[in-house]
């Protein structure tokens, strides 16, 4: 008895992976635009990117871009700020805590049920704890142009976290997965998105693999942090890719339960390849897509060691998943290209791929103005057709990433059917299955058994070369996934195969009144017929010469032949252009072309009657045909010819800054280089094979050289900088075995440490002589000093400024972390102050005892503008003051400033101008707990 549940669930499960996909047979319209990188806008509304202005997007690495279902833009996001489709910020879209260098720093899905609501899921950077959050776009807001709305922000996975982040709909047809994968751990997580909200507790999958701390010696942070997680669109398979390792995990998904499953770890980068520990070398996985059928898998990785210079190479592979099993995947593995990264200090020439709705896949390579393109990315080997640089862009560039697509919007699916290609040209036929993803196997019948053992294939995409000409019958037969495919799991497919062949003769000239066409019986007859005449029968009759053509249309396939015909004409005869040959190429065959018809009668000069002679001297040589009382003659020179003695030197090795002298001189000949000179002599400068072609009366000998050109050595010493007090540096010259070097310190090793400031030089010369340098100007750069007042007191309500004098400081931190020239403090205890520069710190401290304060005037200030005791105002305990009225008389009794807010005071000044030096009087009158006071005193002003 079936399960009923079972049964349902598998049905479900059919519908959601499979049956969606008969509803199109192209990717949804959500992906039509690409803003990525510097200032990149791609529009693949066409099919085809076409780029467009307009955005001012940086993204170091990751980004986010939503459509509607028509293909419009919406907004995007680089994690960090969300963007309007007018290419402004959204009011409340500042501030979300995506990190603008993470992998995967963001991914947009609509929320569950709505059509205008979408979640922005953020994520961390592999160097902050910010950890994956969301937030809700609105397109109902703003006017139909969308905002942020107060749900913005919310934790959902706290940090440090990994850089990989993606989503996979659930077999529901409504929900979602959103997938990452936990650091130091060996956990995937999934969690579950409905129309209700988002999953607190994800569900919980575990690798064999632990992403661990990678040892400080490396120098790049953590192991596995950074890295993309790409799903394929059916959402049944994960692949998940760890920086700074040569590790990838490739993964079942069940989008019933999120679950992942045989998780296969494996290496990303040949493991052949040599590889030096690190950090004299590493190879690493950063990213990689799916095809549309999700059975190739494209993997983009960086491989870097000490013997291969201070630039890695960026390798692009492919793999055949289907089998999840790692052994065979890694036999599959293949080489599509392999470049170096174009920055020679970033060993990071890795980048990010990505399918369009177009069914290709686009290849982002770091720091490139192009994309390269794989075509065909459902076929295996050279023939997904891959292609480096296939889109230039007009403007900006490719940073480190593309966008973060949610890949539910690529549903690349189709019924069980086959294509095939290229039979009305050839018997070569290219067939293709449409939907691998969903077979577990297949066999294919082409009906052709003189084809031997070639006659059935189990490959998804095969070329078979039919025995012979004409009609197949072509069986393919496909076992479907039980787990995607509750009906029929079995798939037969039948089509007709038809090969045609037309040969209607070779081209005739005869004595003859007429001439019935073709020369030949067509091969297949049947179908439609059409003659250059005019007629529609399958064979014609002619009185007149000219040229005759058939085309026939049979089976779908339409081809073409045509004939030269000549009628009572002369035979057509041609020896061919005069001959100059060398003598070591002798005998020479001469003969008549074409070939004339049976019964022709032959005579030669030399008196022979046979089609062909072999001449060996020089001469002049004719024939004469006669067939029917029709004739024809041509006469032909042959020139013999000494070979020539033609020698270049031996292959070498010279400086290209001195060029060689090749070639040689034999008199009345020609020359031609392979360079395009056509002189005796070349100086040559440069690396390669030179090839000299002497023609001595068409007599032609050819010798070659290979030359290899070293190269001036470029020197780097770095750039102009600052030596601090007691420091060393080492100016590191080296370049190659056996080069000479000298400094203008008189030394004459391959580096020397230098201490004091001064211009430094050196000139190296290579064991080629190839002679470069460099010269460096170091700068004597002193270190920090800094002091503070002496010890003070605080009053608990009175703030107390603490100022720093510092000489030659690029920065000053104080003790509680924070920045600048002075402190406002309101508390007592030891304050430290500290002078930073690039050659060092320096420090000083101050004790500041903090006392209780009654209310108190001073009795001198100085309004100078430093900073310090500028203002003259009541200090101390002002808290328990009210009514106040505070008074400032000059000498003469005038009253220069009057206020009733406790907290101002006197500046100085009186009647715009500053006020004279001298004595002031104050007068100070307040309640405190209901009693009236009055306070009188004298204090000077002082500049």
């Amino acid at each position: 008895m079936i399960n009923p549940s079972l049964f349902f669930r598998f049905s479900m499960i059919f519908f959601c992976v499979f049956c969606a996909g008969s509803v199109t047979s192209l990717a949804q319209r959500q992906l039509d635009h690409w803003i990525f990188g510097n200032q990149v806008h791609l529009d693949f509304s066409t099919g085809n990117p076409v780029q467009v202005a307009g955005t001012t997007l940086n993204a170091a690495e990751g980004s986010a871009v939503m459509s509607d279902a028509a293909g419009n833009l919406l907004f995007y996001t680089n994690g960090q700020t969300v963007w309007t489709a007018a290419h402004t910020a959204m009011p409340n879209g500042n501030g979300l805590q995506g990190h603008f260098s993470g992998s995967q720093n963001s991914l947009i899905i609509p929320v569950p049920g709505s059509t205008t609501r979408y979640y922005i899921f953020t994520n961390g950077h592999h160097n902050d704890n910010l950890g994956i959050q969301y937030s809700i776009v609105d397109m109902t807001l703003n006017g139909g142009s969308g905002d942020v709305t107060a749900t913005k922000n919310v934790v959902l996975l706290p940090g440090p976290t990994t850089e990989k982040l993606t989503a996979v709909k659930h077999c529901n047809g409504t929900d979602f997965w959103v997938l990452t994968r936990r650091w130091n751990s060996t956990e995937f997580l999934a969690y579950h998105v409905t129309s209700a909200g988002i999953s607190a507790t994800p569900v919980i999958s575990n690798s064999t693999y632990n992403l661990t701390t990678l040892s400080s010696t490396a120098g790049v942070g953590t192991v596995g942090r950074i890295g993309y997680m790409k799903a394929s669109p059916a959402g049944t398979r994960i692949a998940t890719f760890h920086c700074w390792t040569n590790t990838m995990e490739v993964a079942e998904f069940d989008p019933w339960t999120g679950q992942f499953s045989n998780i296969l770890v494996m290496p990303a980068v040949n493991p052949s390849l040599p590889l030096n520990p690190v950090p004299n070398g590493y190879a690493w996985a950063y990213t990689g897509e799916f095809s549309p059928n999700g059975r190739y898998l494209y993997v983009m990785t960086n491989y870097w060691n000490s013997g291969m210079g201070s630039r890695a190479s960026t390798l692009i592979y492919q793999f055949d998943v289907s089998s999840m099993n790692a052994a065979t995947i890694e036999s599959t593995r293949y080489l599509l290209d392999s470049f170096q990264c174009l920055d020679p200090s970033v060993f990071n020439g890795a980048g990010a791929v990505q399918i369009a709705n177009n069914g290709k896949l686009y290849i982002a390579p770091s720091w490139r103005t192009s994309l390269s393109i794989v075509h065909a990315p459902n076929m295996a080997g050279a023939a997904c057709n891959y292609q480096n640089a296939g889109f230039t862009f007009t403007s900006g560039n490719v940073t480190a990433g593309l966008p973060n697509f949610f890949p539910y919007f690529l549903a690349f699916y189709t019924t069980s059917d086959f294509s095939f290609t290229g039979n009305c040209d050839s018997l070569n036929v290219l067939f293709s299955f449409n939907d691998p993803s969903n077979a577990d196997s297949l066999i294919w019948d082409f009906g052709d058994p003189a084809s031997g053992s070639s006659n059935t294939s189990r490959l998804d995409t095969v070329s078979h070369r039919f025995s012979n000409y004409g009609l197949y019958t072509v069986k393919l037969i496909v076992h479907k996934k039980t787990a995607t495919v509750c009906h029929n799991p079995i798939d037969t497919i039948v089509k007709q195969v038809f090969i045609p062949h037309l040969d209607i003769g070779n081209d005739t000239s005869l004595c003859s009144d007429s001439l019935r066409l073709p020369l030949n019986p067509v091969t297949f007859p049947g179908g439609s017929y059409l003659w250059n005449t005019g007629d529609t029968t399958p064979s014609i009759l002619t009185q007149t010469s000219g040229t005759f053509w058939l085309s026939q249309t049979q089976y779908g396939c339409t081809i073409a032949d045509t004939i030269e015909v000549d009628l009572n004409g002369d035979p057509s005869l041609d020896l061919g252009n005069d001959i100059s040959i060398c003598d070591t190429d002798i005998p020479v065959i001469l003969s008549a072309s074409p070939s004339q018809p049976p019964g022709t009668q032959y005579v030669w000069s030399t008196g022979l009657t046979s089609p062909s002679i072999s001449v060996s001297q020089s001469g002049t040589y004719w024939l004469h045909v006669q067939l029917n009382g029709c004739s024809a003659s041509d006469t032909i020179n042959v020139n013999v010819v000494p070979v020539p003695v033609v020698s270049l030197m031996e292959d070498t090795t010279i400086c290209e800054q001195w060029p060689l002298r090749i070639g040689t001189v034999i008199a009345g000949a020609t020359y031609s280089w392979n360079t395009g000179e056509t002189t005796p002599y070349i100086d040559v400068s440069e690396t390669g094979d030179y090839i000299l072609s002497v023609d001595l009366d068409g007599c032609v000998v050819e010798d070659a050289i290979h030359i290899t050109a070293m190269p001036a050595p470029e020197i780097d010493l770095g750039d102009d900088g600052d030596i601090c007090p007691e420091q060393t540096i080492v100016l590191d010259g080296s370049y190659g075995s056996n080069s000479r070097y000298m400094w203008s310190t008189g030394d004459t090793t391959s580096s020397v440490s230098v201490t004091e400031e001064g211009t430094y030089s050196v000139t190296v010369t290579t064991e080629h002589r190839c002679v470069g340098g460099d010269t460096i100007t170091l700068s004597y750069y002193p270190k920090p000093t800094v002091s503070l007042p002496a010890d003070t007191i605080v009053c608990e309500e009175t703030p107390l400024r603490l100022p720093a004098w510092a000489l030659n400081a690029d920065s000053l931190l104080w003790s509680d972390g924070s920045y600048g020239n002075s402190l406002m403090i309101r508390y007592g205890g030891e304050y430290i102050v500290t002078a930073i520069n690039k050659c060092g710190t320096e420090s000083d401290t101050i004790e500041v005892k903090q006392i209780f304060c009654d209310i108190w005037l001073p009795n001198v200030f100085t309004p100078n503008g430093d900073g310090l005791n500028d203002v003259f105002r009541i200090l101390g305990n002002l808290g328990r003051l009210e009514g106040v009225t505070f008074s400032v008389y000059n000498r003469w009794g005038e009253r220069v400033f009057v206020t009733n807010d406790k907290l101002q005071g006197w500046d100085g000044y009186y009647k715009g101008a500053a006020a004279q030096l001298g004595t002031y009087v104050y007068l100070l009158q307040y309640s405190l707990d209901g009693r009236p006071y009055t306070l009188k005193g004298n204090f000077h002003l002082l500049r």
